[in-house]
């Protein structure tokens, strides 16, 4: 009787102790494990997004300037953004990110153009095809219907048709955003889709809610999606403007605050304000990444 107590009393020491050992083992393991993304209940993580915004690309060092950039140094950012390890990445996936759906590169990197230059075609899908990046165009579509009604094509100030950008909106690469249908100027005391100083804000609002679903119809109409980003001209915004935006279901805005975007995966109110860097002409790669890229 006494040997079976005895033995039990082992046996039952015996299992705490290897209780107590896998414990501590996972204890060790957990504290050396990265953290998840928030898709399968992790911690909250931050990241920082640089986004660059890019407009018309030429093939004429003469007509480089602020807003024009030749084709060869578009072709070594590209090169010089992968050779620092990071990783183009699309809207939606920073969509999925900041909804805790999914991760992110470590070091991710959005690629914009504003307008709806023609050059982007010869000048910028062919790199961003080899290098399996993406860029979202951002298109005017007031200019669109100019160059669709009056065909015109000429690599140096041409404009997208309609049928390009439906074109491109097939290409796994490109997304096409909304930079409204004319409100990209500066006239009539207006800066962009700005409410106007003393402007009623219910006439402001259907304004430009009828604006902007011009531009969502018609891309819709020739890419079978509509855009849900958005690109503010000139980076002009106001409250009423980003009230608008949210009623109408965009999930990005790209700003022009020249600032790098510290993200997170628990909120997607950041989306909603994305600074961005314009690349003007005059600078190397390594120069104009130098304060952006870390």
């Amino acid at each position: 009787m006494v040997i079976r107590l005895r033995k039990g009393f082992l046996i039952a020491v015996s299992v705490c102790l290897t209780v107590l050992l896998v414990t501590a083992v996972l204890i060790r393991t957990a504290a050396h494990t990265p953290a998840v993304s928030a898709a399968s209940g992790g911690a909250a993580e931050e990241r920082d997004l640089p986004v660059i915004m890019y407009h018309q690309l030429t093939d004429m060092a003469s007509h480089a300037g602020d807003y024009v950039l030749t084709a060869q140094q578009f072709e070594a950012d590209m090169r010089y953004i992968c050779a620092r390890g990071y990783t183009s990445v699309t809207t939606q996936q920073l969509i999925d990110y900041a909804n805790g759906r999914s991760d992110l590169p470590e070091k991710p990197i959005l690629i914009t153009f504003d307008d709806g230059y023609e050059s982007f075609i010869p000048f910028a899908l062919p790199i961003l095809e080899e290098l399996d990046m993406y860029a979202v165009i951002s298109v005017i579509g007031s200019v669109a219907q100019t160059y669709t009604d009056h065909e015109d094509h000429h690599v140096q100030y041409s404009h997208l048709s309609w049928e390009a950008i439906g074109e491109l909106a097939r290409n796994p690469h490109v997304e096409i955003g909304n930079h409204t249908y004319d409100l990209h100027r500066l006239d009539g005391g207006r800066k962009g889709c700005k409410i106007k100083s003393g402007e009623d804000p219910a006439t402001y609002k259907a304004m430009l809610t009828r604006d902007l679903t011009q531009v969502q119809d018609l891309v819709r109409q020739y890419t079978g999606t509509a855009p849900k980003t958005f690109a503010y001209p000139f980076g002009a915004r106001c409250s009423q403007s980003a009230e608008v935006l949210r009623e109408m279901g965009f999930q990005v805005v790209l700003t022009c605050a020249e600032q790098v975007n510290h993200i997170t995966n628990r909120s997607a109110d950041w989306l909603f304000e994305l600074g961005r860097f314009n690349r003007p002409s005059g600078k190397t790669s390594e120069q104009f990444f130098k304060n952006i890229l870390s």
